[in-house]
């Protein structure tokens, strides 16, 4: 006898990806004000290096491999999505090093704006729909709880030699997220748009 499966509840996979392209945007806007103290513009910009790792990370790990395999140029797509991320991490990469209080760091912040921004238009406009139409409803929901249950160990800062293709970023993006966690509890870094208000 064979059981159907349930369908997961909650949010399906482009449901949660187009939250964080809401979340990431929302924050980086509110980096490029440049409002608030250093400390404060320091906190924010961990948490939006931190947020958009996470989505990077989701996105190479269940996004682009689904693309991959439903559209006929899957792989064509997949290449460009993460040529765009390797740019975002590189600006990631910067900001997290960059002095609150110099003006490269209004200027880092303005440029990960942009690409954020183009990245957003690009997935929403053109991937997101023809997802949709290609895949079953069951199966973006299935990725989706499976996203919800990643997110918890997914990287919160972008890792220069980190796979982004599978199998090799399943492997290794848990060891970076938990490595990640462990450094972010030592140095009491902000990670989550929730620990701005504490």
């Amino acid at each position: 006898m064979t059981v159907a499966s349930e369908p997961a509840s909650g949010p399906d996979l482009l449901e949660l990806l187009h939250d964080d392209h809401r979340t990431v945007q929302q924050l980086s806007a509110a980096l490029v004000s440049g409002a608030g103290t250093p400390r404060h513009r320091r906190r924010l910009a961990d948490v939006v290096i931190a947020e958009l790792s996470r989505h990077t990370f989701l996105e190479e790990r269940f996004l682009f491999p689904t693309a991959r395999v439903a559209l006929d140029d899957g792989q064509q797509v997949a290449e460009k999505e993460i040529a765009h991320h390797t740019h975002i991490e590189g600006a990631l990469r910067r900001l997290g090093k960059a002095d609150v209080t110099a003006a490269e760091f209004g200027r880092l912040g303005r440029e990960l704006m942009v690409a954020v921004r183009r990245h957003v238009v690009d997935e929403e406009s053109y991937l997101f729909p023809r997802l949709r139409a290609a895949c079953a409803d069951l199966r973006l929901a299935h990725l989706g709880q499976r996203v919800r249950e990643a997110r918890e160990l997914a990287p919160t800062r972008p890792h220069r030699f980190a796979p982004d293709t599978p199998p090799w970023n399943r492997l290794a993006g848990p060891v970076l997220g938990v490595a990640d966690q462990v450094r972010d509890e030592l140095t009491g870094r902000c990670t989550r748009a929730a620990d701005l208000a504490g």
